[in-house]
C-alpha cells in the first residue's frame, strides 16, 4: 500500500477532476461545494470526505495556510495535495 495522502479541494472543478482519477484518500473540500444529500451519498459509498464549515478562499493565502495547517493537525505525517 502507498503513502497516505489527503486531497485539500477547493472548486467544484477540481473534486470533478479528482473524481474522474477515482480517488480512495481523505478529502477535504472547501464549503458548499456539495450539497448536503452529495456528502452523505458518497460517505455511504467510502468515500472519506471532511467539509471546512467557512468558505476559503483560494486567493486568502493566510486563509489557505490556516487550512492547511488544519488538515495537517488532523492527519500527522501524512501528505497533503492542494488544488492551485
Amino acid at each position: 500500500m502507498g503513502e497516505k495522502m489527503v486531497f485539500f479541494v477547493m472548486s467544484l472543478t477540481g473534486f470533478e477532476k479528482l473524481r474522474e482519477f477515482g480517488c480512495e484518500h481523505q478529502i477535504w473540500l472547501n464549503s458548499d461545494l456539495l450539497s448536503k444529500s452529495e456528502l452523505v451519498d458518497l460517505r455511504k459509498n467510502g468515500q472519506l470526505l471532511t467539509e471546512f464549515v467557512n468558505r476559503i478562499d483560494p486567493n486568502d493565502q493566510i486563509a489557505v495556510s490556516t487550512a492547511i495547517e488544519s488538515i495537517r493537525e488532523h492527519h500527522p505525517g501524512e501528505v497533503v495535495w492542494v488544488e492551485h
